[in-house]
């Protein structure tokens, strides 16, 4: 029951903990946590997967989930260890509006 209950908590610490802040000084650590995550770490993925000889549909799903977007447990972890919060919901809020995005090219990639 309180497992079932996680994803909910989570998406709301995430909401709770997001405010409005600076743009200026965040947009590079935003694009450059993105790429990294829903560009650099699939492409990885991917060429180990291929240099390991793996079938076909375990690359696949190993593409698909490393091009996935960051975890709302990334916010309240962040919270339980006194990390900036707010970095780390925006983080999350941007990476899923890219994975929109980013998600289907990574599908059509994977063949």
């Amino acid at each position: 029951m309180i497992g079932s209950a996680l994803p909910f908590l989570s998406a709301m610490a995430t909401g709770l903990a997001f405010e409005s802040f600076k743009m200026k000084g965040m947009l590079w650590i935003l694009l450059s946590v993105s790429f990294a995550q829903l560009v650099a770490e699939p492409m990885i993925s991917h060429k180990l997967t291929e240099i390991l000889g793996l079938p076909q549909l375990d690359r696949q799903v190993g593409l698909l989930l490393s091009a996935l977007p960051a975890s709302p447990l990334a916010v309240v972890i962040c919270a339980r260890y006194g990390g900036n919060t707010s970095l780390a919901s925006a983080m999350v809020l941007f990476t899923c509006f890219i994975s929109i995005i980013s998600l289907p090219i990574a599908a059509l990639f994977s063949g």
